[in-house]
């Protein structure tokens, strides 16, 4: 007579898979991960010139293709990332795309040359992209069905964190105390989100494994001893049958896809909103840190304080603006937004422009502009989202509307598509804003961003529900 022995589980199991635990570890690898991500940002230009002994003259146009290059590789891989995400362990692979994103910031930290510079960012990239889609899937399995839209808003706010928190201790530590002391710092953030990362237990783990087992097994005993009675085709080929990828659409069934899809002018206006969105937050990422520096003569402290004002809003005002825009609409949040957003872009541009003497007398320049960003980033905090929100809403009724045409995979591939223009406005943004700059200057800059911003404020107000 022999006793199975119980399956030994790993030491502190309970605490290290319950969903409190996973949802702290998480949440803590995005925010480490976007905070390394942002770091670079208001450091970069000193790395340029003081780093990699650049001439001043072409800070502009690195800085336009080391933040495009970051976007293209986010836009090519996320879709296919997000392609493997269910057969990707996703503890695992978050903890590579941490520690691929601490081994970027090293390359970028030790760079004295453009290449290195460039080539740790790219690692940067990849490990975002990893860490962002992953993150998602981890917090899954902690969340109810109906939890997708919290964990998305969870995800936001981590994001905004370390998108503000990167460049604000990036330059505050730089200025006041050394380069590498600010670099520590974010190589010990990045450890705390490895370290944590590396404890956590995904609950389904082991209960899948022996769950799988079992069917297995319990399919062997039954299809191993058929009687009259059994059927022709086995439980498992019928389980296995369900599983297979959905047959492949046809041409005409695609086209009627992509046609509804172009002509739902809810579903544009939210693709249209993302892009315009991006593009404006990657022309700060830009143009921001060289202006300050030659219109104010700002150093890499103010700069942070800038990005951290600009980002920074969104992880307070998370809360209350999710509340108004379902009290009064997504439509009307969104105009306003983009309409605030238009006026702050323009009056950002004045201050140092000879055609506006007003802004000179009494310093009150670096002041009109600090409070324009900081204002920028409270209606920012109104567009946060709103464009993939709209696209889902849009996505639920062409669904309902026509479900032979929107099945499962149709309505996966519409979203893909909808976060992929996110993707898409981040690399355009340093490549417009880069280009207006150098040809026309910072407040035509402005100005074109802004119209563009007037533009996206009527579509929201005439497309969104």
């Amino acid at each position: 007579m022999s006793a199975s022995s119980p399956q030994r589980m790993p030491w502190g199991y309970r605490w290290r898979s319950s969903g409190l635990f996973v949802l702290i570890a998480t949440v803590t690898s995005v925010l480490t991960d976007m905070f390394l991500h942002q770091f670079l940002v208001s450091i970069l230009p000193s790395i340029l010139e003081d780093r990699v002994n650049l001439d001043s003259a072409l800070l502009q146009r690195v800085s336009v293709a080391l933040l495009a290059q970051t976007a293209l590789i986010s836009f090519l891989v996320t879709p296919i990332i997000g392609r493997l995400a269910n057969y990707l362990h996703a503890r695992t692979w978050l903890l590579l795309g941490l520690i691929g994103q601490l081994g970027g910031s090293v390359l970028i930290a030790s760079t004295h040359s453009v290449i290195t510079l460039f080539g740790g960012r790219a690692i940067q990239a990849l490990a975002n992209a990893i860490v962002g889609i992953l993150g998602a899937k981890s917090l899954s399995h902690v969340s109810s069905s109906d939890g997708h839209e919290r964990i998305q808003r969870i995800l936001t706010l981590a994001v905004a964190a370390g998108s503000s928190g990167g460049p604000l201790v990036a330059g505050t530590l730089f200025e006041v105390s050394n380069y590498w002391t600010a670099w520590k710092s974010a190589f010990a953030a990045s450890l705390i989100g490895i370290i944590l990362q590396s404890m956590m237990l995904l609950p389904t783990q082991e209960v899948s494994v022996e769950t799988h087992v079992a069917e297995v097994q319990s399919h062997t005993d039954t299809e191993s001893n058929p009687d009259e009675n059994s059927p022709l085709l086995p439980a498992s080929f019928k389980t296995i049958r369900t599983q297979l990828p959905a047959d492949v659409k046809s041409a005409k069934r695609d086209l009627n896809l992509y046609f509804r899809l172009l002509t739902s002018r809810r579903y544009m206006g939210g693709i249209l909103s993302s892009v315009c969105f991006a593009i404006v937050s990657g022309s700060f990422d830009t143009t921001l840190p060289l202006h300050v520096s030659e219109a104010f003569q700002w150093g890499s402290q103010p700069t942070g304080m800038l990005f951290a004002v600009l980002h920074g809003p969104h992880v307070f005002l998370s809360a209350p603006v999710h509340w108004l825009k379902r009290r009064v609409g997504s439509h009307h949040t969104a105009s306003v937004g983009f309409f605030g957003l238009a006026i702050l872009l323009w009056l950002a541009g004045t201050p140092g422009n000879e055609r506006f003497s007003w802004t000179s007398p009494g310093g009150r320049g670096p002041v009109i502009y600090a409070s324009a960003i900081a204002t920028a980033g409270v209606f920012m905090s109104l567009l946060q989202g709103a464009g993939l929100m709209e696209t889902a809403r849009a996505v639920q009724e062409l669904a309902h509307e026509q479900p032979d045409t929107f099945d499962a995979e149709a309505t996966l591939h519409a979203m893909v598509i909808s976060s992929l223009s996110l993707k898409l406005g981040l690399f355009l943004g340093p490549i417009i804003s880069g280009r207006l700059v150098d040809t026309w200057g910072y407040y035509d800059m402005n100005c074109v961003l802004a119209a563009m911003c007037l533009g996206c404020a009527i579509v929201s107000a005439w497309n969104y529900e």
